[in-house]
This record gives C-alpha cells, sequence and structure tokens, in this order.
C-alpha cells in the first residue's frame, strides 16, 4: 500500500487505484478499494494527495459465495449427467440382453411352428403360413429396432472399447443415416485407461450432437471427425463444407443446441470454439483438460 502510494506522488502518474485486505481486531478481514489523485504544481512536484477508500468487504463476500454457489451447482451437474449415463448404460444392457433374449427366443419358436405348420396345412391354409412368416418378419424387425434403441441409449463399444473406437463408430453410423462422407482422425495413442468415464462420455455425446447439426442444417457433401491431445487436454474438432454458421447465431443466447454444447465443455472447466464462414463451412473445436490439471487450474484461480 505505502509503495503503491509513494510510486503515484513520486511518479509522474496523476491518479492511482488499489485494492487491500487488512486484518480487523476480531481476526475477520476486511476489503477496501484505494482510489486518489495528486495535485502537482507548475514544476511537477506533488504538492498535495486526496483519496478516498472504499468498503469492499461485502462485494467480496458476495462474490466468494457467488463462485461457491457456481462450484456446488457444476459439482451437482457432474453427477447428475454421471447417473444419467448410468442409467442410460443400465436400460440399454436390459433392452439388449432380457428383450432382446425374449424376442430371439419368440422368433425360434416361431421358426419351429412353422415348419410343424407347414407339414399340414401347406395346401389347405397357405394363408396361415403367409401370417407366420409375417410374424416372423415382425419378430426380425423389433429385434433390429431394440438393437438401435440400445445403442442410440448407450453404444456398448463405448464401455467395452473405449472412445476412440465408439467415435469410429459413431462416425460410420452418420454415413449411414446422412449418406454424407465423414473422414475421421482419431489418435491410436488415447488409451482406455487414461480416459476417464466422465470425460469419454462428455467427448462421445459432443461428437454425436455437432454431427447431427450437420446432418440437420449444414448441407454440407464432407465432414471430418477428430480427435487428439493437446495442451494436456483433449481436443475434439468437427469440421464440415456447408453452408456454414453465421456468428449471430452461435452467439444467440436462444441457440439451446450450442448453449448446451457449451455448457457440458464448461463442466469439464474447458473451452469451445465455433468457426463458421458462411457459404464455406464450421469447424467446431472443443477442448477439455485431463482431471488433474483441472483441479490445478481451479485451486490455482481460488488463492
Amino acid at each position: 500500500m505505502i509503495a503503491t502510494r509513494y510510486a503515484g506522488i513520486n511518479g509522474a502518474g496523476e491518479t492511482w487505484t488499489d485494492q487491500y485486505r487488512f486484518c480487523c481486531a476480531d481476526g475477520t478481514y476486511a476489503h477496501v478499494l484505494d482510489r486518489g489523485y495528486v495535485l502537482r504544481n507548475e514544476e511537477g512536484l506533488a504538492v498535495r494527495a486526496i483519496g478516498a477508500l472504499i468498503d469492499l468487504t461485502e462485494q467480496k463476500r458476495a462474490e466468494a459465495e457467488i463462485v461457491a454457489a457456481y462450484e456446488r451447482l457444476r459439482d451437482f451437474t457432474l453427477r447428475l449427467e454421471h447417473t444419467k449415463e448410468e442409467e442410460r448404460k443400465r436400460i440399454a444392457r436390459e433392452l439388449h440382453d432380457e428383450f432382446g433374449q425374449l424376442l430371439t427366443g419368440l422368433k425360434l419358436d416361431l421358426a419351429a411352428l412353422g415348419k410343424q405348420v407347414a407339414k399340414g396345412v401347406a395346401t389347405s391354409q397357405p394363408e396361415l403360413i403367409e401370417k407366420l412368416q409375417s410374424m416372423a418378419t415382425l419378430v426380425d424387425d423389433s429385434i433390429h429396432l431394440v438393437r438401435k434403441v440400445a445403442s442410440s441409449l448407450r453404444p456398448s463399444i463405448l464401455d467395452d472399447l473405449g472412445l476412440v473406437p465408439a467415435l469410429q463408430w459413431q462416425a460410420r453410423e452418420f454415413e449411414a443415416r446422412a449418406g454424407i462422407p465423414c473422414e475421421t482422425e482419431l489418435s491410436q495413442n488415447l488409451s482406455q485407461r487414461e480416459l476417464d468415464p466422465d470425460r469419454s462420455s462428455a467427448l462421445f455425446r459432443i461428437a454425436q450432437e455437432l454431427l447431427t447439426n450437420v446432418m440437420r442444417h449444414a448441407h454440407a457433401s464432407r465432414v471430418r471427425l477428430a480427435l487428439r491431445e493437446e495442451s494436456g487436454g483433449l481436443l475434439l474438432e468437427v469440421s464440415d463444407n456447408g453452408c456454414g454458421i453465421a456468428e449471430r447465431e452461435y452467439v444467440n443466447p436462444t441457440t439451446l443446441g450450442l448453449r448446451g454444447l457449451q455448457e457440458r465443455v464448461a463442466l469439464f472447466g474447458g473451452t469451445l470454439h465455433i468457426d463458421g464462414d458462411p457459404g464455406k463451412g464450421t469447424t467446431v473445436r472443443a477442448w477439455i483438460p485431463r482431471g488433474s490439471e483441472y483441479a490445478e487450474n481451479r485451486t490455482t484461480s481460488a488463492l
């Protein structure tokens, strides 16, 4: 405080602004804002200093409460996302294992029944054979639908093989649905044991949402999906050669899809950058730090 004051008086400046923290008699701390200006004579020498101290204690306390509330909200949201992914995994597993097995058993029973019925009514009741065949086709469609719903809820490849194979699967699924070639550049050096499940799930869902946006809005003929290590974290990049998103669209707070992506990335202390060039395409980069780095950043920012 004294050094700042002397610097303001002895230097060429006319004003000073600084903040201090005092320890009060009761052991608490008071925060103050120190503002003032220096009056100088014709030779530039300081002849008077006028200033005031403004009590910032309540403001600082309110700021600390806001930061703490945000951290509690972030932790709650992370737990909620984790619980949601676990529930998706459970439902997908039950659909695939339980319901899928029931349908497979029904298909086998129908096949056996069809053979028995065919021996006795092949000539007298052909409509019955046709009905059994129709039922078998319906069961096949139901099995396919169950597998499709289970995969959309939580693809087992994400848990069994990891993020990189899951993103490769996602790219192939996108090509099949959208009919748009999707080039992949996925780092094969990423070990599944190095990625915690929450971050893997977040990056997978971000890629899923971005590819869906391309299919719905971009009018693209080519897409690129990339994942690599960068700056102590993981960088997911999705680019297309479509119509390109305008700045007014991705800065619009009512654009719920993009806001959801930003919030998902922010939960892990990451960043989301959108570069749109109307008529030429869009590139979205989502960067998420590894857990230890984010913990260090949070600790440093709190000091």
